[in-house]
């Protein structure tokens, strides 16, 4: 894979949140950072397949103000209930290490059916040696209903930007697929490109004006050492098309930009109690016709985690990237990331886990006429879980976890909590 990471299960199992609730709050794809595997080592053998229900009560489904959610006429609180079938699927063979990770799902909600979407997300890869070079392909898709704390709300005078519909019901749908090639040693200097494509494509005609192609790609030269890992640098592009705004007067001036970046990562996955992964990038924005030069700057995606004794883990990770908002009118948005988790083990079979996270955002307003477009947000969440092993095969957790976002536009402020519980049946 890239040095942009691994998908959205990662985190989710980096961070140990309940499937069903966190995937209700924040966008988990910011952050890219795998917390099992080694440096080195070839990937074991590994078919985890496993079927989870998750049912959970929900205060705030429309991420809002208690006024917006009259306005968009939904219940205010509901309960939610979250089938899937979840894998993680490793396959080493003579000819090339294969892998599958993700879930496919599906939320059905007792009083806002409007809301009931699929969920979905899949990532599969391919890396085989071929004379002194590692090629690796990856694809995948993702699915969803976007949260409504996620879509635009009101224009200045109040009303619904869209009289309404557009505002609750939009189904995100993101396309991926991508390369890379490193050649050398195992051990020493090796020189990589990559390239990725992903195109987001929304459901609601309001929306639209975010669907986009976008093209990552580069290159760089790393040097790996049984004595400290993975050390690299690296330099970059990313194009930005949005295909539906050409013939919109509000934001057709902006359907294309792109930004640059250069960039050194570290990957140290070694086996000891102490292990990091993470890269730091200088990105510049080009806009046509617009000075966003506040945008650049610094990004990251950081991670790290700690083992305490036998009985506790503690992990951190930060990440700031730059990338659409679907359900904003924005050009981008720059979001901000800061998480940790500390997971204890009370008995052999229980587990109390501890998770915090901080997500700020800054949008980057499209330039139109009259009303807000978008805003600057910050989202807090704080989550207690207790997971009990009944067998090897079966697992149950429960959980809590509030919510609170404070907005330049009040009407986007809310607080929610989520209560639930999660059983999981592997195959």
């Amino acid at each position: 894979m890239s040095h942009r990471g691994v998908r959205a299960l990662s985190l989710l199992l980096a961070l140990g949140a309940a499937p069903g609730a966190f995937a209700q709050t924040l966008d988990p794809s910011a952050l890219a950072f795998d917390p099992s595997g080694l440096t080195f080592d070839r990937p074991a053998p590994r078919l985890h397949i496993a079927g989870a229900v998750d049912a959970h009560y929900d205060s705030n489904v429309a991420r809002a103000s208690d006024a917006v959610t009259e306005r968009r006429n939904l219940d205010k609180s509901d309960f939610v209930l979250s089938p899937s079938i979840n894998a993680d699927i490793v396959a080493p063979t003579s000819a090339a290490t294969f892998t599958l990770a993700g879930s496919v799902g599906y939320n059905f909600y007792l009083r806002n059916s409007r809301l009931n979407r699929e969920r979905i997300d899949l990532n599969a890869t391919a890396q085989r040696r071929i004379a002194i070079c590692d090629v690796g392909l990856n694809a995948g898709i993702a699915r969803r209903q976007t949260d409504l704390g996620d879509l635009q709300i009101l224009n200045d005078d109040g009303t619904l930007i869209d009289g309404g519909e557009g505002t609750i019901v939009n189904t995100e749908t993101q396309w991926r697929v991508g390369g890379t090639i490193s050649c050398g040693a195992a051990v020493g200097i090796e020189p990589n490109a990559y390239a990725n494509y992903r195109q987001l494509r929304n459901s609601a005609e309001v929306r639209k004006f975010n669907n986009a192609n976008v093209f990552d790609y580069g290159g760089g030269v790393a040097y790996a050492s049984p004595a400290f890992g993975r050390i690299g640098v690296f330099a970059g592009r990313t194009d930005f098309n949005y295909t539906d705004r050409a013939s919109d007067p509000l934001f057709a001036a902006t359907d294309r930009f792109h930004y640059s970046y250069i960039g050194a990562k570290l990957d140290r996955r070694l086996g000891a109690r102490l292990q990091v992964q993470g890269q730091v990038t200088y990105t510049r924005v080009s806009v046509p016709g617009r000075d966003l030069s506040r945008f650049d700057g610094l990004n990251w995606n950081i991670a790290a985690q700690l083992r305490v004794g036998g009985s506790t883990r503690v992990s951190v990770a930060t990440a700031r990237s730059i990338d659409v908002s679907a359900g904003f009118r924005s050009d981008f948005a720059r979001t901000t990331i800061y998480s940790g988790k500390v997971e204890r083990a009370l008995t052999a079979r229980t587990r109390l886990t501890f998770t915090a996270l901080r997500r700020e955002r800054d949008f980057a307003q499209v330039q139109s006429a009259g009303f807000p477009l978008a805003a600057n947000d910050r989202t807090d969440q704080l989550g207690l879980a207790l997971g009990f092993e009944k067998s090897q095969r079966l697992n149950f957790a429960g959980y809590v976890q509030g919510q609170r976002r404070r907005s330049d536009l009040a009407a986007l402020d809310y607080d929610a909590v989520q209560v639930g519980l999660t059983a999981s049946l592997r195959f």
